[in-house]
C-alpha cells in the first residue's frame, strides 16, 4: 500500500470513528477525530468538517458549528446534506 492510499484509509477510519462517537453522544471525541483529519491529514476533507460541525452544534457551539459546516459546503457545494444542515443551524440561531 502506498502512502497516499494509507492516508486515505486513515482519513476514512477517523471520520467513521467520529460518526460512531457522534452516535454515542460522545461529541468531544467526535470533534477530536474530525479535527485530527482536517488539521493533520487532509485539510480538504468535507466529511470531517461536516462531522465536526454537527458535533459542535450538539455541544452548543453554534457559531463554531456554522463555520465548520460552511467549510464542508464550500468544498462540496453539491452535497445537499451539508447545505441543509447548515441552513437548519442558521435558522435555529
Amino acid at each position: 500500500m502506498d502512502n497516499k492510499s494509507r492516508l486515505a484509509t486513515i482519513c476514512q477510519l477517523y471520520t467513521n470513528r467520529s460518526l460512531c462517537y457522534f452516535s454515542l453522544n460522545k461529541h468531544d471525541k467526535a470533534i477530536e477525530d474530525a479535527d485530527y483529519v482536517v488539521t493533520t491529514i487532509d485539510p480538504k476533507n468535507a466529511k470531517a468538517f461536516f462531522r465536526k460541525g454537527l458535533s459542535l452544534a450538539k455541544v452548543g457551539k453554534t457559531q463554531e458549528a456554522i463555520v465548520e459546516l460552511q467549510k464542508a459546503v464550500k468544498l462540496e457545494p453539491g452535497t445537499e446534506l451539508y447545505s441543509n444542515e447548515l441552513a437548519n443551524l442558521r435558522k435555529s440561531k
